[in-house]
């Protein structure tokens, strides 16, 4: 058997349910936060695609069930030795499994720049700074679309709004995570550069962030590293996310 580690209870919670939406989110926020818990859920996933790609478990199913079918068709005494030899194929595909998960814990987990985006990217975190901006904006109706998550429509009234006033930083902010949302990339590296060359003003810091991860998510992997070293270096908020991502891009 199988020792179960620490987090893998929770891992095939997260992964197969049963688990709260708070939990859910509780659990993705840990996945940031706890670098064990991230280096073995990337490993969860990663064993699980190796034997999706030899069809490892597929082929054990059907030996064991070959198996099971013999002894209930044959009517005389068996020979032995032909049972065992069935024993031993199935033995062999177990230690496979087995060795594939060993090879797994000993090489280093590599991330695509997707995976590492995914992994950092959240909106949660996006709006605590800019809870209290809210109350005092007249764009309700354009904050009312992103907060339910219709962000293209939102997209639409904040382009209006940005028409008649170029220079709202706030609109710009909600406009560069929106346009992440609906995967419209350069747009939101767009907003996220004007907001950081006003310089002074409440987004900066996350704004910095975002263009990284956007640069990340583009490919770009020099210019997010070049972002993701000033981060890392400075007092932002997101300065120990920056120093783990770091560590992380493929070389």
């Amino acid at each position: 058997m199988i020792k179960k580690t620490s987090h893998s209870q929770r891992i095939e919670q997260y992964r197969f349910g049963p688990m709260s939406e708070s939990e859910r989110l509780k659990f993705e926020r840990e996945l940031i936060e706890n670098p064990e818990l991230n280096h073995e859920f990337q490993l969860d996933l990663e064993i699980e695609e190796s034997l999706k790609q030899y069809d490892i478990i597929d082929l054990r199913r059907k030996i064991f069930r070959a198996i099971n079918e013999d002894k209930a068709q044959v009517k005389y005494p068996v020979n032995k030795s032909f049972h065992s030899k069935w024993y031993m194929v199935a033995a062999s595909i177990t230690f496979l499994i087995l060795l594939a998960g060993a090879i797994h814990l000993m090489k280093p987990v590599k991330y695509t720049n997707n995976n590492l985006f995914e992994m950092y990217y959240s909106s949660e975190n996006a709006h605590s700074v800019t809870r209290s901006a809210a109350t005092n904006n007249n764009n309700e109706e354009a904050m009312s679309k992103y907060r339910e998550k219709d962000f293209n429509a939102a997209l639409v009234l904040f382009n209006e709004i940005l028409d008649k006033d170029p220079n709202n930083i706030y609109i710009r902010y909600y406009t560069g995570l929106a346009s992440i949302e609906a995967n419209q990339t350069d747009k939101a590296i767009h907003e996220f550069k004007f907001i950081i060359d006003q310089k002074n003003n409440l987004f900066v810091e996350n704004a910095q962030w975002y263009l990284a991860l956007c640069y990340l998510k583009n490919n770009q992997v020099e210019t997010a590293k070049d972002l993701f070293v000033q981060i890392s270096n400075s007092s932002n908020s997101h300065n120990q996310e920056a120093t783990q991502i770091l560590k992380r891009i493929t070389k």
